[in-house]
């Protein structure tokens, strides 16, 4: 389906034996899931493959996520393979307990990529997700109600699930390029910002004084900032 679909397929192993099976089928990263954050057999099983990880860190403290990406490395692999998913272990998870700012945290512990395993029933949580800096998000969805299956409780449907697509793709536009690459306000910046002008008429010879000058816009002359060196002259 997958395939048809034109996505990539990903799974994720709960045991070693699982890691070969999803080798086999040529899977191009793995997902660890939150409870196998201590599973260092696993991890290292993973590590082995020499194939990316999406590791999740739901109710692990930061002395566990560092232990983990400590065996990761001592595989001989880097962290830049990893991607760490913040996440509240908690089923649906309610927006009070969203502890988005967990994403900010491991970005700044770890040179990893980051991400957030969204647990909660929202679809404005994608859009602060990657506000914060998530560059991969994991959301339940479901096609239909299916009582049997316990993710059906806080899962979104197919229009929520599109829906947040949509404000993560959103949020990723509206992030830029940050403050070197502004060029968009370069007109502005000139027709919003002042130049020193002169503030009545000078004589001749006139020796420049404080009362001598206004901000005037545009701002193509000389820059208000720089008003005391002309005192004098």
């Amino acid at each position: 389906r997958c395939a048809e679909a034109s996505i990539e397929f990903l799974s994720t192993p709960f045991h070693e034996g699982a890691v070969d099976e999803l080798l086999d089928l040529g899977v191009r990263r793995f997902k660890l899931a939150s409870g196998d954050i201590t599973h260092r057999p696993l991890i290292e099983r993973v590590a082995a493959t020499g194939l990316p990880v999406i590791m999740s860190t739901g109710a692990a403290t930061f002395t566990e996520i560092g232990t983990a990406l400590g065996w990761w490395m001592l595989a001989g692999r880097d962290l830049m393979d990893v991607t760490l998913l913040a996440c509240s272990l908690i089923y649906p998870c309610p927006p009070e307990h969203a502890h988005l700012r967990r994403i900010a945290e491991i970005a700044r512990a770890w040179p990893c990529r980051v991400g957030y395993s969204d647990h909660t029933r929202e679809v404005e949580t994608a859009m602060a997700a990657v506000a914060l800096g998530a560059t991969v998000l994991e959301k339940h969805f479901a096609l239909g109600d299916q009582p049997h299956v316990p993710d059906t409780a806080f899962a979104l449907r197919v229009p929520q699930m599109a829906a947040y697509v949509r404000a993560a793709q959103h949020a990723e536009v509206m992030l830029g390029a940050g403050l070197d690459h502004a060029h968009c306000e370069d007109a502005a910046r000139v027709g919003a910002r002042r130049s020193v002008c002169a503030g009545r008429r000078l004589r001749t010879g006139h020796v420049m004084e404080e009362g001598d000058f206004i901000m005037l816009r545009p701002g193509d002359g000389i820059e208000p900032a720089l008003v005391g060196d002309l005192l004098g002259k």
